[in-house]
């Protein structure tokens, strides 16, 4: 499943879906013979390191009583590390982040306006 949008270690994704019951394959919604690549995916390779961070970020918000306020920074170099991102590309890829963490946050709150209303 060679460059499937979260390559992990060799075969860690295909491993994941099998134990959860998926077919690798379909992973993403995407087909075996569609290209799958960032450019297929809409995202410029140049911001293909940072989309992958914010996505596997997804379980590291820290909270407050009114919901997420912010990413937790401090796993970001291990979620690198297990995403095969280095050091220098997750620093080349934190501005872009934290941009897509205050998006994320501007949504959240939208999304808390609209239900308190």
């Amino acid at each position: 499943m060679g460059g499937a949008p979260l390559d992990g270690p060799a075969g860690a994704d295909e491993h994941a879906a099998r134990g959860f019951g998926f077919d690798p394959d379909q992973v993403w919604g995407v087909e075996p013979d569609q290209p799958q690549e960032p450019a297929w995916l809409g995202i410029w390779p140049e911001h293909w390191d940072t989309v992958r961070l914010f996505e596997a970020m997804r379980a590291q918000w820290r909270t407050g009583p009114g919901g997420a306020v912010a990413l937790d920074y401090g796993a970001l170099r291990d979620v690198g590390w297990l995403l095969g991102i280095g050091p220098t590309a997750v620093r080349s890829a934190f501005d872009g982040l934290r941009l897509m963490e205050g998006e994320a946050l501007d949504w959240l709150d939208e999304q808390r306006q609209r239900r308190d209303a």
